[in-house]
């Protein structure tokens, strides 16, 4: 086995704007790094989160320096039925939000459908709850 070889950790974004009337504009972000870990990457499928603040679990990785770590708000799927108004605005309301300090005084919101991309400076401390009721949600981190 080479010695040299590292994990790598690549990363890729396209987003899209469209102006009323205008041609869609485009932004992308690119970038890749070796990996120092040979941490397998933790990957914990849809499970909720309530109003309440709840501290996330990340398994192994709960001491680990991370090299990304992203949430997905699973809300606002609907892929048997054709929602109602109603329903549509119950989902809508299901933002998740995210602190990093127990104090919670600077937060991020993760609309329904959305995902939120970072890189925390600490992860003895990410925090999460949903705006109203409950809320679906995945994460995904890959340890530096």
């Amino acid at each position: 086995m080479d010695n040299s070889l590292k994990n790598r950790f690549t990363f890729v974004a396209h987003a899209y704007y469209q102006q009323a009337g205008e041609q869609p504009e485009s932004f992308d972000v690119q970038w890749s790094k070796d990996l120092a870990s040979n941490e397998t990457p933790f990957r914990r499928n849809t499970f909720k989160v309530t109003n309440e603040w709840m501290l996330l679990n990340l398994a192994w990785l709960q001491t680990s320096k991370l090299r990304m770590l992203c949430l997905v708000n699973e809300e606002g799927k609907f892929f048997n039925t054709i929602p109602t108004a109603e329903e549509l605005a119950e989902s809508n309301a299901k933002v998740v939000e995210l602190s990093t300090d127990k104090s919670h005084v600077s937060t991020w919101l993760v609309r329904p459908g959305e995902s939120m991309h970072g890189c925390p400076n600490t992860v003895e401390g990410i925090w999460v709850r949903c705006l109203s009721g409950e809320a679906k949600i995945s994460i995904y981190v890959v340890p530096e």
